[in-house]
């Protein structure tokens, strides 16, 4: 089932993040169950805000 991202007209911009981590559940490189990043280390790994990922995690 297609996430918000792909259904959506216009993409916001936590569609980022999300992609690569969701490609990496559905290529088993992250198995479903993992812990992810925590949010500030993920945002600053990625030069990004850590709303938009905390956004990008739901």
């Amino acid at each position: 089932m297609p996430g918000r991202c792909a259904a959506a007209a216009r993409p916001t911009a936590a569609c980022g993040p999300a992609r690569p981590l969701r490609a990496a559940v559905v290529d088993g490189t992250l198995p479903v169950g993992s812990r992810l990043p925590a949010t500030r280390v993920l945002a600053a790994e990625l030069c990004v805000s850590r709303g938009l990922v905390t956004e990008a995690y739901q």
